[in-house]
């Protein structure tokens, strides 16, 4: 999915997220793979960082994915 849309959003449990993703009919937009993850030690960093992102340009996000995975592998 390197063209297309992007969900940005935070979980304590990634594989959750995704999972729900998948499964949930009521999605605008159907979010089929998690292919970027990022640990933080706190909620108010994670936040920050998420609305950062949202600023982003669909260029700047796909440099991000790639950076760590080039193939676009679904990590859940």
């Amino acid at each position: 999915m390197r063209h297309g849309s992007f969900s940005i959003s935070m979980a304590k449990d990634a594989g959750a997220r995704a999972l729900r993703h998948r499964v949930c009919s009521n999605l605008k937009q159907h979010t089929p793979f998690l292919v970027l993850t990022e640990a933080y030690a706190d909620r108010h960093t994670a936040v920050a960082r998420m609305q950062r992102m949202r600023l982003w340009s669909g260029d700047a996000l796909r440099e991000a994915i790639e950076a760590v995975n080039p193939d676009w592998k679904d990590l859940a």
